[in-house]
């Protein structure tokens, strides 16, 4: 009599579920524009996962600049978006704590 390991295999047809599932949701409602991972992608804390189109609240942005405005209000946004950016007025430009570019942009939706 010898010894061999015993093998022993096991076919079978189903879904694998997790037990833990993450659901996600968003301060604001609009549509996912962009995403960064897919389904089964390991994510870390503090990850982007998608981009959400927001039009409604890039609307009540718009109008609270310009109302700041009429009432001679600067408001300051910092973004690291250059679609919103272009939105501005003046664009102030930072490298490592220093101004690298200071100038007036063109009216929105206006050709530079």
């Amino acid at each position: 009599m010898t010894r061999e390991p015993l093998i022993r295999t096991t076919q079978a047809r189903g879904q694998v579920v997790f037990p833990v599932q993450m659901h996600l949701t968003s301060p604001e409602s609009g549509a996912a524009a962009l995403l960064h991972v897919a389904e089964g992608d390991r994510v870390t804390a503090g990850q982007s996962l998608a981009e959400v189109s927001a039009p409604d609240l890039i609307q009540a942005l718009d109008d609270l600049r310009a109302e700041l405005n009429r009432s001679g209000v600067t408001l300051v946004t910092v973004t690291h978006d250059d679609a919103m950016g272009r939105r501005a007025r003046r664009r102030v430009r930072l490298l490592d704590g220093r101004i690298v570019e200071d100038r007036p942009l063109p009216a929105a939706g206006a050709t530079p």
